[in-house]
């Protein structure tokens, strides 16, 4: 016989005797007709259990999802938009136009020690640049 405060296990859960009603029917004076645990709580206690679990387990799964999402996207902006070691020495012409493709600014820019470098040139620059590509 169990005591009130006893542990048994139940499909791999622990449950404490105190948390389940027995149910007694007494048919006559010292005679027991039924003695019944109360499944329904039983299985209330193990549903509210596996419900936490699994919601618990979801949470996380959500949780590291996103981060690997923010990480992601972190790591496709440096590799767009960020200077990498590869790119030291290497640079450019950037060239602004009107829309009858005069030069407005001119600017040449390195990568030096890390950093973009600019500084401004000679418009024709652009202008042979321009010559490249036919209209």
């Amino acid at each position: 016989m169990m005591r009130t405060g006893e542990s048994f296990d139940i499909f791999g859960q622990r449950l404490l005797l105190n948390k389940i009603k027995i149910n007694l029917h007494i048919e006559s004076e010292d005679r027991l007709r039924l003695v019944a645990i109360d499944l329904v709580q039983i299985e209330d206690l193990l549903m509210h259990k596996n419900v936490k679990r699994v919601l618990k387990g979801l949470a996380w799964l959500v949780l590291v999802g996103c981060l690997g999402f923010v990480c992601m996207i972190g790591f496709y902006v440096y590799m767009i938009y960020g200077i990498h070691p590869s790119d030291e020495g290497m640079g450019g012409l950037a060239c602004e136009y009107d829309r009858n493709d005069h030069v407005i600014k001119a600017e040449m820019y390195r990568i030096q020690d890390g950093k973009r470098v600019i500084t401004p040139v000679d418009p024709l620059l652009c202008q042979k640049q321009l010559a490249d590509f036919p209209k």
